[in-house]
């Protein structure tokens, strides 16, 4: 009887210390007693009946567990034939593994959440790309546009220059033909003094 109450023992530190917490009730501790503890038997310890035990243990031990993990031992007990301690160690088992899970379920979150990120990172990268091809297109036009107004100024130059060259060589042509003139004016200048001379001549 004693190893038996020292397993309850036992179970109740594991269960505070693995599973999760909740204040039982005499009810609850007397249940998974008298579950494991053999029903034949007198059910005392130290000229105790069982409900002083039970109460006892409930009280000075301040046993905290988890009434699911109280019925999965329980039910464990009764349908498989383990002992409370491998119905203990299955239940601790079944809980790190519930634990592992919800952690893995939770690394799992973040990387749905990262990968989330990831995926709007990549979309603005896209657009980004997308937008940098587009300025990129433009100045090229931009260039293209750039480089035939350089063409039609180069060409406006070049017929300029020739403008530049027909109007210095009209102007050498005008400047010709003045001197022509001033030649044929101080000619008939000339030939006028020589008709008045003429003319003097004759009348004496």
């Amino acid at each position: 009887m004693k190893d038996q109450v020292n397993r309850l023992l036992f179970w109740g530190e594991l269960c505070e210390k693995y599973l999760l917490k909740c204040l039982p009730t005499v009810d609850l501790v007397q249940e998974i007693t008298l579950a494991y503890l053999p029903l034949q038997s007198t059910l005392s310890y130290r000229g105790h009946s069982n409900q002083h035990l039970v109460t006892g243990v409930a009280s000075s031990h301040s046993i905290t567990v988890s009434t699911l993990a109280l019925l999965k031992v329980k039910f464990l007990g009764k349908t498989s034939g383990m002992d409370i301690t491998e119905c203990v160690g299955k239940v601790i088992v079944d809980s790190e593994v519930s634990e592992l899970q919800e952690i893995l379920q939770q690394r799992n979150d973040e990387y749905r959440k990262k990968f989330k990120e990831c995926e709007l990172l990549e979309q603005t990268l896209t657009e980004t790309k997308k937008s940098l091809e587009e300025t990129q297109e433009r100045l090229k036009q931009t260039k293209v546009k750039l480089a035939e107004r350089d063409a039609q100024v180069s060409t406006l130059d070049s017929e300029l220059s020739k403008a530049q060259e027909e109007i210095s060589g009209a102007a050498k042509q005008l400047e010709e033909l003045k001197r022509i003139l001033e030649d044929s004016k101080k000619e008939l200048r000339d030939k006028d003094q020589q008709m008045d001379d003429l003319r003097d001549s004759l009348n004496q």
